[in-house]
Order: C-alpha cells, then sequence, then structure tokens
C-alpha cells in the first residue's frame, strides 16, 4: 500500500495541477465535472491496458497497478476524487496528490470513503472557523502541532489497561515509557510527588477523588454554579449533588469575591468530609492557606480544582495550592494548552495509591495512550521559559480587556482580574447572556454565556458573560489587540439584539471597476504566486469579511474574489509580471459555513488618480452577481478625491470609511 500511495500521490498530483479556476471561469460547474468525470474514466482504461501480469511469487495484493486498478474502477471513487479536490482547495502539486493518496488509501482500509470524505470536510471546516473567529472562550486555547501530532499518532491503536508495569496486556513497554515520562514531567511542572495521567477529563479526574475520599452520604463543601463553581462541585444536576449532600458556599454579595469567614462558618457547621477549592468562572486568586486552615478545624481533605488556573499556576502567575491541598485536580487543555484530558496530583502517598485504584479499575478501563503522549508533550512545553512569558501575557491581556469594558460602561464582575477570565455583569443593560453571545457569534467573536453571582436567569439563558484570553494570546495577540477586542465586543453589546446592526453593514455596489482579470488563482493568498520562493513586495494585509442577507443570516457556498494592483500601483494581472513576479494580482475563495472569507495580500499602491483599492467580486447561484471595491481610512485624502467615490464623497470624508467594511 506504500508504493500505492505514492502512485495515487502522483496521479493527484497531476490532477491537482490541473487548471480548475480557468475551467470554472471559462465553462462553469457542469463541464468541469464532467471533465474530471471523464479524466478518471480515461485513467482507468489506461491503466488496465498497462497492467502487467502477476509473476507465480507475486501475488495480486502486492501487484501496485492490480490495486491501482481496483481501486479506480470502483463506481465511487471518480465522483468522490473529484470533490476531494475541492475540499483540499488551493493545494498544489505534491501535497495536493498526497491528500487524494490519503483519501484512497481510506477507502481501502475502512471501505467507505465518502463517510471519511465528509468527515474530513467537517474537520476543514472547523479549523476555517477557528481561523476566522475570535476565540474568547475561557475553557479553550489552540494545542500546538507537536500535541496534535502525539495525540494524532500509532499510539490510538494500544490497549494498556493498568499502570506501567503493571499491564494487564503485553506490548506495553513503549506505551509504560510514554505514561512513566508524562507523570515525571508533570509532577516536576507542579513541584508534587506522585501523580496520575490516566483520566480522561477533569469531572473524571474529580470523580476519581470523590471514588476514593468519600462515601455516598458524605458531605461536601464547594462554590455555588451561579457564583463561578462548577457542576462536579456539587451541584445539584451533577452526580457530586446527587451521591453527596452537598453544601454550597457563595461569594460577597458586594464585592462578588469569596468570602473566607462565611466560608468557614458554613465548614464548622455542617462539618464536611471535603471541602472543594476552584472554580470554572472566578477570575481572582483564591486563598489556598486559609482553605487549608479550615479543611484542618472541621477534619476535612481539601481538594483544590485548578483546571482553569493550572498553566498560569505552573507559570507562576496565580498562587499554587501543592502546598496545602491534599488533591489537586486539573484538566490540561484550557491555559495548560495541552489536549483534552484530566490529570490527579498529591502530595500523600497514600491518597495516591487510593486514586490509583478509583481510576483504574474504579472509573475506567484502558487509558487514552495517545492523549496521555499529547500531555507529555504539553508538560513539557510548559516547562519552558517561553511559557512563563506567555502566561504571563495571557493575565496581562486579560486585565487590559476588563478595564477596556469598564471604560466602555460595562460591569466587571469583582472589578477587574488576576487570571485569564473577565466576567460581564449584563443586568445593567437590560440584555440577556444568550442574546449577546448569539450576536457576538454572528460578529465572528465566540464566548460563552454565563451565570453571575446571584443571577435569577436560568442557566440556559443567564446574565452574564464569560470571557478568556488564554487562546487568543497563544495567536499572538498583545495588550493593544485587547484594547480593539473590547471596543468590537462593546459595539456589539450596544447595538442590543438587533440583527441588522450587528456586523451587518451594507456595502454600495460599485460597477465602474478595474478590468477584471481572466483567470483567478484558487488561492486566498496572494502574496506570493503559486510556485514563487518569495513573497511580493509590500506591507502584509489581511482581510476578512462575511457575505450575509439583508437578515444577517450567512451565505454559504458563495464565492469571493478579488483583484489589485502591487504595491507599486502596477496591475498585475495585465501582463506587467517583471514588475513584482511574486505577487498572484488575484484569488478566490469560497465562503465557510458562517459566511466568512478572508485573504492574505499585500497593500495595494495608487493607481493614477485612483485611491488605493482592492476590487471585490461576490457570485452564487441565487443572487445576481455583486461588485464593489474596498478602500483605505488611512487614505483619506486619496478616497475624497477618487474619481469614483464622488457618489459616495460624504461618507468617506466623514471617516466611515474601514478596510473592515467588505460585508455584502
Amino acid at each position: 500500500m506504500a508504493s500505492l500511495s505514492i502512485v495515487i500521490g502522483l496521479l493527484g498530483a497531476i490532477y491537482g495541477g490541473l487548471p480548475l479556476d480557468f475551467l470554472l471561469n471559462k465553462f462553469g460547474w457542469n463541464y468541469v465535472i464532467y471533465t474530471f468525470s471523464a479524466f478518471g474514466c480515461l485513467l482507468a482504461l489506461l491503466l488496465v491496458l498497462i497492467t502487467p501480469s502477476s509473476s507465480s511469487e507475486e501475488s495480486a495484493s502486492d501487484n501496485i497497478f492490480q490495486d491501482l486498478k481496483t481501486v479506480l474502477f470502483n463506481k465511487h471513487i471518480i465522483l468522490i476524487s473529484f470533490f476531494g479536490g475541492l475540499m483540499v482547495g488551493p493545494l498544489e502539486g505534491f501535497a495536493d496528490g498526497w491528500a487524494k493518496a490519503f483519501l484512497c488509501e481510506a477507502y481501502q482500509m475502512t471501505g467507505d470513503l465518502a463517510s471519511s470524505l465528509s468527515s474530513l470536510m467537517f474537520i476543514e471546516k472547523e479549523l476555517q472557523r477557528q481561523k476566522l473567529q475570535l476565540q474568547l472562550i475561557a475553557s479553550e486555547n489552540f494545542a500546538s502541532k507537536a500535541v496534535m501530532e502525539a495525540q494524532g499518532s500509532f499510539l490510538t491503536n494500544k490497549y494498556a489497561e493498568g499502570y506501567p508495569g503493571k499491564r494487564y496486556y503485553c506490548g506495553c513497554e513503549h506505551v509504560d515509557k510514554v505514561e512513566s515520562l508524562a507523570i515525571e514531567r508533570l509532577c516536576k511542572l507542579f513541584g508534587v510527588k506522585f501523580a496520575n495521567v490516566q483520566p480522561h477529563s477533569g469531572s473524571q479526574a474529580n470523580q476519581a477523588v470523590f471514588a476514593s475520599l468519600l462515601t455516598p452520604g458524605d458531605t461536601i463543601l464547594g462554590l455555588s454554579l451561579s457564583c463561578g463553581g462548577h457542576l462536579t462541585h456539587g451541584a445539584a444536576p451533577s452526580l457530586s449533588g446527587k451521591w453527596f449532600k452537598s453544601i454550597q458556599y457563595t461569594v460577597n454579595k458586594d464585592t462578588y469575591l469569596l468570602d473566607m469567614d462565611e466560608i468557614e462558618k458554613l465548614a464548622l457547621e455542617h462539618k464536611p468530609k471535603l471541602i472543594i477549592a476552584g472554580a470554572s468562572a472566578y477570575p481572582r486568586k483564591m486563598d489556598f492557606k486559609r482553605f487549608r486552615e479550615i479543611a484542618d478545624k472541621v477534619g476535612a481533605y481539601l481538594l483544590a480544582d485548578i483546571a482553569h488556573y493550572a498553566g498560569l499556576i505552573a507559570a507562576g502567575e496565580y498562587p499554587s495550592p501543592a502546598e496545602y491541598a491534599h488533591v489537586m485536580t486539573s484538566t490540561t487543555h484550557k491555559t495548560l494548552r495541552g489536549p483534552r484530558g484530566g490529570i490527579v496530583m498529591t502530595n500523600d502517598e497514600a491518597l495516591h495509591k487510593k486514586i490509583q485504584s478509583a481510576v483504574f479499575p474504579g472509573l475506567q478501563g484502558g487509558p487514552l495512550m495517545h492523549v496521555i503522549a499529547a500531555k507529555a508533550v504539553a508538560f513539557k512545553e510548559a516547562l519552558a521559559p517561553e511559557f512563563k512569558t506567555y502566561s504571563k501575557k495571557i493575565v496581562e491581556n486579560a486585565k487590559v480587556l476588563a478595564q477596556e469594558l469598564q471604560k466602555h460602561g460595562l460591569d466587571i464582575i469583582t472589578g477587574s482580574t488576576d487570571s485569564h477570565i473577565v466576567l460581564v455583569d449584563l443586568r445593567s443593560q437590560k440584555l440577556t447572556g444568550k442574546d449577546v453571545v448569539d450576536s457576538l457569534e454572528r460578529a465572528g467573536i465566540t464566548c460563552n454565556k454565563n451565570s453571575v453571582p446571584f443571577d435569577t436567569e436560568k442557566p440556559t439563558i443567564t446574565s452574564g458573560l464569560r470571557f478568556g484570553t488564554a487562546a487568543e494570546t497563544t495567536r499572538g495577540l498583545e495588550a493593544e489587540n485587547f484594547k480593539e477586542v473590547a471596543s468590537l465586543i462593546n459595539e456589539v453589546i450596544q447595538s442590543g439584539t438587533d440583527p441588522v446592526l450587528l456586523n451587518c453593514i451594507e456595502t454600495p455596489e460599485i460597477y465602474d471597476l478595474d478590468a477584471r482579470p481572466k483567470n483567478f488563482s484558487s488561492s486566498n493568498n496572494l502574496r506570493r504566486k503559486p510556485g514563487s520562493p518569495n513573497s511580493a513586495t509590500g506591507e502584509l494585509i489581511h482581510i476578512v469579511g462575511r457575505i450575509t442577507d439583508i437578515n444577517c443570516l450567512p451565505i454559504q457556498n458563495a464565492v469571493v474574489s478579488i483583484w489589485h494592483a502591487n504595491s507599486r500601483g502596477v496591475n498585475h494581472y495585465d501582463k506587467n509580471i517583471e514588475d513584482d513576479p511574486n505577487f498572484a494580482g488575484s484569488g478566490r475563495f469560497v465562503v465557510n459555513n458562517l459566511g466568512y472569507y478572508n485573504f492574505i495580500t499585500i497593500a495595494p499602491g495608487k493607481i493614477g488618480d485612483r485611491a488605493p483599492h482592492i476590487n471585490f467580486l461576490v457570485q452564487h447561484p441565487d443572487f445576481p452577481e455583486f461588485t464593489t471595491q474596498m478602500f483605505f481610512a488611512d487614505h483619506n485624502c486619496d478616497n475624497c478625491a477618487d474619481p469614483v467615490l464622488e457618489d459616495f464623497f460624504t461618507i468617506i470624508c466623514n471617516g466611515d470609511a474601514s478596510n473592515e467594511n467588505n460585508n455584502f
């Protein structure tokens, strides 16, 4: 099959090199479908004619040509290979060929290429969503390539019930080393003696602690869900609220800070066996030392659930409970920036043995060795000096976001933050969290609705918003960027829930465009012409926009094409290619399911008396063709003198033009 993949990769490279953009422009979709179907049939026929007979020593499964013939003669393969090419998009040459080779090999292994292709297309759509939206969900982050490679490795195939050196299956010598390495790195990261890296999630890590320390009916003391706690901290819908007698502490009604004196009173009154110090929506520091003092007074265990703060704790940006808590639990995917999973840590060997038994065989069977490998990678990344710098920026960015939102008149729970979490109280705005998160998502910003202290709204509605800065800090956003983010958030909130006002500015149609190129590159990267070794000369710009109808609902599958002059004001597509041979000059992109598109290009120069501008063409089978131009706010003088913009003179010169005004 390896040799089969090589040949299919080569054939795919040839196929990927066909001028798809030219065919689309010239003849339309039907022609292209028929052309590629015919191409596939001819290729299959050719393989039949050239297939050599197998020798007596060579089986049919080892014959590369026989394998190819089998694949290409399947009734599904021609159609699927065509749509596979569309899914792969602008990849060229061998990259495109290898992608198609992967699809063919997936077919050979699963017998259901259509199903595999469908899954891959949804993965690609999710990738585009993550690229095109601001990710401000506090429990999300962007894992590194190394983490994802480990999670997608051959370790997926290995079953390994038990622990290193004590497995119930053979062939575990390598995964034993992987798990041992993860444990070693985790203990070093948090300064603890013992750790379990097998829990599939933070919730299961907490359940393991409950199973090892408690019996049904015992009393637990945890933070109320509406005041920032987590479901597993004794909330009524959770098993922790059903199996145990759950007492909930809250925050001060005036400051929204934890009232440690009140927590102590509740502990003395109810004598819990377990006190939980942790939260999912509490932005401030926790006094873990005081929590331990309270636990000791009533003979309780102290569990520190640091799921949200773990990365900050590891980097020294948030207080560590390692010295005080009997047990610590966490997830690995939030501020730790690892895969989705859970961990349990302790300095008590006796507790560690109980936890080991609670995880396996108590709660889980075989551990996810590919995830444990990814955890090991993430722990190593968190031990690097760069992670400390990153974590410091997370907190700095969160403080800036909170401060800027306050300047816009929004209420911030506790007034600021000591972590990555920023909580906004919408009650003074007379809005609900549900309404605003839906509006923010339409505007390209993802966060989550969240209860605020003493909220009277249902958890499905809420009166607040929770933002987190970890993911976008990973992307490289700095404090100044978060000032802009705060302005965008405020703009949406102040627009209320009117969908027409929410990132749905009607763009005027302009007909007097520069000459349209004969062909468009099927790529959204104009900065580098396909095959060019270098990038075009000029200032890099990233254009993000959205195609919607008049109700601000996304128009899916629209095709957006752009073309413009290079940085010297020369139209590349009019054959002046020697002026900048690396500049593509034009590009084309199909919007995602939310209607978003994005282009990477260079800032255009002036063309004669025309202000710098970019030409846009939007096409969709259900709508008439739409054309317009994008101008730049920092060229107001040029814009006001532009002959094409005479009809829009007032708009431009009042400073309303923006390079973000590209929603149609």
